[in-house]
């Protein structure tokens, strides 16, 4: 038997609408030395009955069927995968080749004797066939790297799939343990993971600038519903191999690292497009991978550059809100500690208007120790008219120490009441918090601390007779003054929760719980609105902080016993 110019491997998964379509558009080549490699990964349709009918009337096509569905290791470990063709090639079974396919794929191998052979591929939605898009590569054939370094950008579309590509077998099969050594959890990007491991191996490359290849979009795919931190992931290890792959040819410069972020950025926008869209994912996987996106360094590296702050906070900020908008705190809340939905509810909040104290959810998002990067801070920044008068006043002494601050919410709460006698300069404070601290006005007159110490007094007065109607306007009016104050937010969440209004308890549990982290009393309460709404990890966190600011015995032991008798 000849030698077969090129071995096909197609496999197949529930494909029964469209998989004829394929495999007539290999075994109808203009070019008939062809072989197939089928294999049906356990279809529960007729996909199976279709592959046997095509084997029986075809002795070019080699079938096997897998009892068990799974995702398969790569391709060139199974056992029965020892294809005949001069050159190897993918077909999905969605998807379709041009009759010509072979005819000029091969001519262009055999006429470079190339390790690789890629093509342009057409692309329609399976949902509207007539919605049409083209992929095309330069036309290029060399056996000199460089010439395709300097098309590295160009060309790099179409390095990205496995498909719409001719590899001559012997090289495949030699370089395939180290391009398919991927990590397991590498499931939409492993094509080009293995594809950009190929090129650092290959030395002879054509490419061809005509449409010889047909893709299937499928809006249910899993590159466009998978809403998982793997996801992201993906995202880092892509631009990681592109490096790679740039270090290895001696490349690496500032517009092919600018290029492959720009690329990082499309995959982390779809990331965030299947977040705000995929309505079945559970919240928990929605919010956590938004959140994972505002804390990815590779992401932020550029995210947080001036120039890219406004349109790229845009996309997170309308993936956030579609998130979360038909949701509460207490539901965003009881799932996690989620300071990207804080970011953007306190937003909101401040947008409409809404009676609450917006910027002390804005700060506690923004001081949050989830947030590295302290993402939100362009907001603070843009409303600074709104900002508490306290820390207007350091600001105005030294605008660059914002970020300094922002890392220590126990001295920024004080700054923010302007209570800064009870700042102490201490050693760990960073040498520009400590000049600031050192020019603050220590003004605050006993005339006035006696004033505020009789309001708490009556507060606490109030509360404790149940008199939440005598009670709220003196809580309201002590953070109005000051926002972060430590009574003004214990008898918020107490009396919120009291008189029904829980989400507001919620809200201020989470601001309380950040910048009241060495209070007890405080981080009790907040365990125990945490515990009530179900939030059981963040509640035994609160506790357990209590205990550890703690030198009441008794109070410990019954801190103690609310952690024991949680759920």
């Amino acid at each position: 038997m000849t030698k077969p110019y090129v071995t096909f491997y197609m496999q197949a998964y529930n494909a029964e609408k469209y998989i004829e379509k394929s495999i007539n558009s290999i075994l109808t080549q203009s070019v008939s030395n062809i072989e197939l490699m089928l294999y049906d990964n356990a279809s529960t349709d007729n996909t199976g009955e279709i592959c046997r009918r095509f084997a029986k009337e075809d002795n070019r096509i080699i079938f096997r069927k897998n009892e068990k569905n799974t995702v398969l290791n790569p391709e060139y470990a199974q056992e029965w995968i020892h294809p005949n063709g001069e050159y190897y090639a993918y077909l999905d079974a969605d998807d379709y080749l041009d009759k010509d396919f072979v005819k000029i794929m091969y001519r262009a191998a055999e006429n470079n004797k190339a390790d690789m052979v890629i093509c342009g591929t057409e692309m329609f939605l399976n949902e509207n066939p007539h919605s049409v898009s083209t992929r095309i590569p330069i036309e290029l054939s060399t056996k000199d790297i460089n010439e395709i370094v300097e098309k590295f950008i160009d060309l790099y579309g179409s390095f990205r799939p496995l498909w719409a590509k001719l590899y001559r077998t012997d090289f495949y099969l030699e370089h395939a343990p180290f391009a398919f050594d991927r990590p397991q959890w590498l499931l939409s990007g492993s094509d080009t993971f293995a594809v950009l491991r190929y090129l650092r191996k290959c030395q002879s490359f054509v490419s061809i600038d005509k449409a010889l290849h047909h893709y299937r979009i499928h809006e249910s795919s899993i590159y466009n519903s998978n809403v998982t931190l793997n996801r992201v992931l993906e995202c880092d290890c892509l631009y990681n191999e592109g490096i790679e792959l740039l270090k290895e040819w001696n490349a690496l410069d500032k517009e092919r690292v600018d290029f492959l972020l720009n690329v990082h950025f499309g995959s982390i926008s779809d990331c965030l497009k299947n977040a705000a869209h995929n309505e079945k994912a559970c919240l928990y996987d929605r919010l956590n991978m938004i959140q994972s996106i505002v804390t990815n360094d590779i992401f932020c590296n550029y995210a947080l550059a001036s120039q890219n702050q406004k349109k790229v906070g845009t996309i997170v900020e309308e993936s956030a809100k579609m998130v979360s908008r038909k949701t509460t705190a207490m539901d965003i809340s009881k799932l996690g500690n989620f300071f990207v939905d804080r970011i953007y509810r306190a937003m909101e909040k401040n947008v409409s208007h809404e009676i609450s104290n917006w910027m002390a959810l804005l700060l506690s998002a923004i001081c949050d120790t989830e947030n590295k990067y302290h993402w939100g801070i362009n907001y603070l920044i843009e409303y600074s008219s709104a900002m508490p008068l306290g820390l207007k006043k350091v600001l105005k002494r030294n605008s660059g120490c914002l970020v300094s601050l922002l890392k220590r919410p126990d001295i920024l709460r004080e700054i923010v009441n302007e209570d800064f006698e009870r700042i102490a300069v201490e050693q760990k404070l960073s040498d520009s918090i400590k000049k600031v601290i050192e020019t603050l006005p220590k003004i605050q007159t006993d005339k006035d601390k006696n004033k505020v110490n009789e309001l708490k007094i009556k507060l606490n007065n109030f509360v404790s007779e149940g008199n939440f109607e005598d009670a709220v306007p003196i809580m309201v009016h002590i953070l109005q003054n000051s926002i972060l104050d430590r009574e003004g937010l214990y008898f918020k969440m107490y009396i919120s929760w009291q008189i029904g209004e829980k989400e507001i308890a919620v809200e201020t549990a989470e601001v309380a719980r950040v910048f009241w982290n060495d209070d007890p009393d405080i981080l009790a309460i907040c365990g125990d609105i945490f515990e009530a709404i179900g939030a059981f990890k963040r509640a035994k966190y609160c506790y357990q902080r209590a205990i550890s600011n703690s030198n009441d015995e008794m109070f410990s032991a019954d801190i103690n016993k609310r952690i024991s008798q949680m759920i």
